[in-house]
């Protein structure tokens, strides 16, 4: 209640300044005395604010009636006077509901003065609407408004209608700023209402409504002012733009469901995924993230989120937080400062920042391309390996490099915890289906015969490479005719940069590995490579040594680093090689060898020609090519390289150029007219000498590894001309005595296997030679002038089957020699300088080499051997050692091998008066080849030389007729090849107390057994050959077990022997013996015969092959 009292004023003083000052006055008589009275008349107030809101409610119910009841005429709707009226009472309604909650619960005189004013207060707004309210009762009291105009409709819908586009603009505009941020739920509701207003029916009916509920929308707008967008949390998956899918994998089903169960095994924590670049890797990772996305058919999301990163080369830092950051709902910056300082602070604060959020997640985490191990904790990515501490996560990377691959997978520790996918080219047909989904029109071109097999020739030269087959097959389609498919052939296999999109798309992303490999010398290595025939094994040793001769080992010449150090080195770059994906295990042999892709090698080749301008690298690649001449060579003029092996050619060329940048000139295998049958493993098995009477001629080829049969007619190492009677001098392989003056910057020299006789003495003008091979020739004497290649460090005259003469000034003057092999060479060595009045190179002049590591020898009498083992110089560098000495005993041997500490190979050939091998003292220790011939008296092998032939590799046993007890070769833990030949007594390999089939011959790959007439089983216990994969079985007749265990043998690929033996083979101790011998049926080749009918047996010839080669297939008698 407010007291009034009369306030006289000045009758000059303005009525709104007299207002206020009434205003105020009362303010303050309230101040003074208003709460006495208010809480004097709370009681009374109190009762007569119950009686009137009652009142009030119950005319603000008659006035909502009215409305209801006459808004049901069209077009009609209330007043904004009677809603604005309304709305006030039901407002007024809840204070006076509070005030009188309050009131029953006072009990304290303040809160009863408070109480006082506010009734005063309510009590005054109930009269004031009461009174208004009076009006809207009455008939003619105005309720409802009439209908709007159209017009007006249409002005305040266009306004709508722009107040959207407006709103909807802003918001598109920040979310493109900023991928994280996201309009914010009250924008979006608007705009869906606004939408349904805007979209819906404007008829009469309906009219009046709208309008409403456009008035509505536009004040709401009014209130969406600040906020429009917010930051917004990410997808669980964010699909990524590709062209695979799990359907159009071609290949893939295997590397698709191997990966697909390490994802889903909750073990698993870490995967690698590897392969050569465009194998197919990125394909993958994102056909998998894109799996997850809940819009695909397999929508199950096991992870909280799913982060695709492609990290690439460079590797930016903060450009994978940044990426990672925005998957996880977290702004990051992926700019940083020049300062490196401040840039590692960066990186460091963005690390801790993602690693609170990621360790709150299940997270799947898919790195692509990663070129080198990433830093988990400098990103800020929980280790997979403290899994244990946060939720369950899981991270994929892909990589070209498997050593990445091995240094990101120890992050794990647990090897449970981790797995590698190494994904491999396409098999022959799946490369086939890729390249005709790219090409296309398959049926119609295959209709044509001339063009199918030049489709082939194209898809082979693609190598199961599935981008080359994609790029080459884009660019053949709609070709129809054979000539265009020949241009195709021509360029893939001579020049492929011709071919459209080969460069660009294939090779130059090839070239990225190539970069990586960091060193330039390891790049060389790479390079050398391509020297070899294309799709055709390499040996390692042989790829190493030249390596050492072309200096592209890192070898200081401090005498601290053997020869030995140097090669270990080079099994090291190739494996970087091979973890590289640029370089892949052999075909033949995955052990010894390996082999260069054909489309690395054509980018290896691409990067040493002009049109990648090659200039310090320039290589002239013409081996397996089958020439017999080079008519052109006038790009040798700026090569540095040059390979010719492996063709028919019968000399290097005449008008040769001046070469000053040669420093490789590989001329080896270059046999012309000579022609071999192959076995199915890649081996020369026959050699063809001629057509006689309608028949084909030929004779059984021995190898290097292979011995030769006691009592064989074939001098050793001779050709098939020799045993057919012809002369072959007119097909000798001979080099020009110009080679020499032109190639003064020459390293590496290779002419072995070759037919050369004569090295001219020009020789003695390569300067710089380092590496010369002369091995498997047909040289009969050395010229003094060698003596001139004072850089010489690598000589190989093994095999030289006819040399006679060496004079003591061709070696002696060679102080840099570290490697000297005359392993089975006709020379015979004495100790002194002098043999048949005339000064040739003996043992003695070999001491004076200082820096000789390995040494090879054939030694024939015995007072050279007694001599060598007193040399501790010597015996220190030999290696590999022939000894045929009539009268040489037990005793003689052991003590002459006792200081042999580095002896690989030997053999023993003719050494009639040994009765017991014996090596004492457990020396030689590193003995990985032995060979057995013709010991006519050998009883045993003493059980004191096993210790010696633990690191045994491969043996050959022939024609030792006494030889019975052979039970310790179950103890040779690293045997891998043994060959038994013409051993007469021996009835079985193993002595029973001593074979168990979990430790006997581990690591034995092939078995030879031949002539062996009493031989009656392996074994008495069955063993199990985990490694075994050749047998070979000749002229055993009593040999009726294998001693195969049901489950062994799971290597083996090829069985050989005679089809009698075969049929009659049992499988001992097998309850299913023809099931058996069913699992190995398609691995069984029948002996073949050595003289071949022409035209009768099915032999076909291998066209382009290095030389003239016939192949028998498996299955033909």
């Amino acid at each position: 209640m407010v007291l009034c009292l009369p306030l006289p004023l000045p009758g000059c003083m303005d009525e709104e300044l007299q207002s206020k000052v009434k205003d105020v006055f009362k303010q303050l008589l309230d101040w003074s005395f208003g709460w006495a009275i208010n809480f004097a008349l709370l009681w009374k107030n109190a009762e007569a604010l119950g009686n009137d809101m009652r009142r009030l409610s119950n005319t603000a119910k008659d006035v909502e009636q009215r409305v209801r009841s006459e808004m049901s005429q069209p077009g009609k709707e209330r007043t904004s006077e009677v809603g604005g009226w309304l709305e006030e009472v039901e407002k007024l309604q809840s204070e006076v509901d509070v005030f009188r909650a309050a009131y029953e619960r006072q009990t304290m005189l303040i809160t009863g003065f408070s109480l006082g004013s506010s009734a005063d207060r309510l009590l005054a707004r109930v009269r004031d609407l009461t009174k208004r309210g009076g009006d809207f009762t009455q008939r003619d009291g105005r309720i409802l408004d009439a209908p709007p105009a159209a017009a007006d409709f249409a002005k305040e819908m266009e306004q709508l209608r722009a107040s959207r586009d407006d709103l909807l603009r802003k918001v598109e505009v920040h979310e493109r700023r900023n991928r994280q941020m996201k309009r914010t739920n009250q924008v979006e509701l608007w705009l869906a209402k606004a939408d349904a207003v805007i979209e819906s029916d404007t008829g009469v009916d309906v009219f009046v409504d709208l309008l409403k509920r456009v008035r509505e929308l536009k004040k709401e707008r009014e209130n969406i002012t600040v906020d429009l967008v917010a930051q917004a949390l990410p997808d669980a998956v964010e699909a990524v733009p590709t062209s695979s899918s799990v359907s159009s994998l071609v290949g893939r089903d295997g590397s698709l469901k191997e990966i697909r169960r390490h994802i889903l095994d909750q073990t698993i924590k870490m995967a690698g995924i590897c392969g050569t670049g465009g194998v197919g890797k990125t394909a993958l990772i994102k056909v998998f993230n894109n799996e997850f996305d809940p819009a695909s058919p397999s929508n199950g999301v096991p992870f909280d989120v799913v982060i695709l990163v492609t990290v690439s080369r460079s590797m930016n830092m903060l450009q994978i937080q940044r990426d990672i950051g925005d998957r996880v709902g977290l702004s990051l910056t992926e700019v940083g400062p020049t300062d490196a300082a401040r840039r590692d602070r960066l990186i460091v604060q963005q690390s801790k920042d993602l690693f609170r959020v990621l360790t709150k997640k299940k997270f799947l985490l898919l790195l692509d391309d990663l070129w080198e191990e990433l830093d988990l904790e400098k990103v800020g990515i929980p280790c997979p390996a403290d899994d244990d501490n946060y939720k369950q996560c899981k991270i994929v990377f892909t990589t070209r490099d498997e050593a990445v691959c091995s240094d990101m997978l120890t992050l794990c520790g647990d090897d449970e915890a981790k797995a590698k996918v190494i994904v491999p080219f396409l098999s022959r047909s799946r490369g086939w289906e890729l390249f005709w989904r790219k090409c296309g029109s398959e049926k119609k071109v295959l209709a044509n015969p001339q063009i199918r097999p030049l489709v082939e020739r194209v898809v082979e030269q693609c190598g199961g490479l599935p981008l080359a087959l994609v790029t080459v097959g884009k660019v053949m389609a709609r070709k129809m005719l054979p000539e265009e498919w020949k241009v195709a052939v021509k360029d893939l296999e001579y020049d492929p940069i011709k071919v459209r999109g080969m460069e660009e798309k294939v090779l130059n992303i090839l070239r990225f590995s190539y970069e990586a490999l960091g060193k330039e010398k390891t790049k060389q290595c790479l390079l050398y490579c391509s020297l070899f025939p294309e799709s055709h094994d390499i040996d390692r040793k042989q790829l190493i040594e030249y390596w050492i001769g072309d200096d592209l080992l890192d070898s200081p010449d401090d005498g601290v680093f053997s020869i030995e150090d140097i090669r270990n080195k080079g099994y090291q770059v190739i494996g970087e090689l091979q973890a590289a994906h640029l370089l892949e295990s052999g075909v033949t042999d995955e052990v010894n060898k390996v082999r260069l892709h054909d489309v690395v090698r054509d980018m290896v080749l691409w990067l040493t020609s002009k049109d990648a301008g090659a200039e310090a690298t320039r290589f002239i690649a013409l081996a397996g090519k089958g020439l017999t001449e080079v008519r052109n060579t006038r790009d040798w003029a700026e090569a540095t390289k040059i390979s010719l092996m492996r063709n028919k050619m019968e000399r290097l060329p005449d008008d040769m150029p001046a070469c000053p940048k040669l420093t490789t000139l590989l001329a080896n295998s270059n046999e012309a007219d000579t022609c071999f049958i192959i076995d199915e493993r890649g081996q020369e098995i026959l050699e063809i000498g001629g057509f006689m009477d309608g028949k084909l001629c030929l004779m059984r080829r021995h190898h290097e590894s292979t011995p030769r049969r006691e009592g064989d007619s074939r001098p050793a190492e001779s050709s098939m001309g020799a045993v057919q009677g012809q002369s072959r001098e007119q097909m000798r392989f001979s080099v020009p005595h110009s080679f020499f003056q032109f190639t003064g910057a020459l390293r590496v020299l290779d002419l072995s296997h070759t037919s050369i006789d004569y090295i001219p003495s020009a020789i003695g003008l390569l300067g710089e030679l380092q590496f010369l091979n002369l091995s498997n020739t047909k040289i009969r004497w050395l010229p003094t002038w060698l003596g001139n290649l004072r850089k010489l460090k690598q000589l190989d005259l093994s095999h030289t089957g006819l040399l006679e003469e060496i004079p003591e000034a061709a070696i002696s003057s060679l102080q840099m020699l570290k490697v000297f092999n005359l392993y089975k060479s006709l020379y015979h060595w004495c100790w002194g300088l002098y043999r048949n009045c005339q000064m040739q190179a003996g043992l003695k002049c070999l001491e004076g080499l200082a820096h000789l590591d390995e040494l090879g020898i054939c030694l024939r009498t015995l007072l050279p051997l007694r001599k060598l083992a007193c040399s501790r110089r010597l015996c220190e560098s030999i290696r590999f050692l022939k000894i045929n000495v009539r009268y040489l005993t037990s005793s003689h041997l052991s003590e002459a091998l006792v200081n042999m500490t580095g002896l690989r190979e030997l053999f023993l050939e003719d050494c009639g008066m040994i009765e017991q091998l014996e090596f004492i003292h457990g020396k030689p220790q590193r003995l990985e080849t032995l060979q057995l011939w013709g010991l006519t008296s050998l009883l045993r092998v003493g059980s004191s030389s096993l210790p010696s032939l633990n690191n045994l590799r491969r043996l050959y046993i022939l024609g030792c007729p006494f030889l019975i007890d052979l039970a310790w070769l179950g103890m040779l833990p690293n045997l891998q090849e043994m060959h038994l030949y013409d051993c007469e007594l021996v009835e079985e390999l193993m002595s029973p107390t001593m074979a168990c089939a979990d430790e006997s011959f581990p690591e034995l790959r092939e078995l030879h057994l031949a002539h062996l007439p009493k031989l009656s089983r392996i074994c008495r216990h069955l063993l199990s050959f985990p490694s075994l994969q050749f047998i070979q079985v000749n002229e055993c007749p009593k040999l009726r077990e294998l001693s195969l265990l049901p489950q062994g043998g799971t290597k083996i690929r090829q069985i050989w022997g005679e089809q009698e033996w075969w049929d009659a083979l049992e499988w001992a101790n097998n309850d299913d013996s023809q099931s058996a011998k069913l699992r190995f049926s398609d691995r069984f080749m029948p002996k073949k015969m050595q003289t071949l009918v022409a035209g009768q047996k099915a032999v076909a010839c291998l066209k382009g092959a290095a030389r003239p080669v016939l192949r028998i297939f498996p299955g033909l008698n």
